[in-house]
């Protein structure tokens, strides 16, 4: 397996190959949250891993590789958000090492409200 970035000069795009094929995917960028410092704290806005590739350390491997760049970039921290009911992701985070942060932040879409939990990731 092998990791790419394309590095913007404040958050990034990775992906995960294998055998010629995108295996993963996720990407940071400064912090949108209103009580956060947008200089010094980066969001993951999303990770994603092909079924096939989970429970390889593939996920593992591509949150390293995001917290060790968005330090060189000069982050201290990192935020993620969450569907508040996947149990599964949220283990993810919280094996890494993650620490829910809010109870629960409520994005509105159209109708409907998906809850979602905001975890922290501090210092990087």
């Amino acid at each position: 397996m092998q990791i790419l970035s394309l590095a913007s000069p404040r958050g990034s795009t990775f992906v995960a190959i294998n055998d010629e094929s995108i295996i993963a995917y996720s990407r940071f960028y400064p912090s949108a949250d209103s009580d956060d410092d947008q200089d010094r704290v980066a969001t993951i806005g999303s990770i994603y891993v092909h079924p096939d590739f989970q429970h390889h350390g593939v996920g593992r491997a591509l949150m390293e590789e995001i917290l060790k760049v968005a330090k060189n970039q000069g982050f201290m921290g990192a935020t993620l958000h969450v569907l508040a009911a996947n149990e599964r992701a949220r283990n993810f985070y919280e094996l890494l090492g993650w620490e829910q942060d809010l109870n629960a932040i409520i994005q509105k879409s159209d109708e409907e409200s998906t809850p979602k939990v905001r975890y922290r990731k501090n210092p990087l």
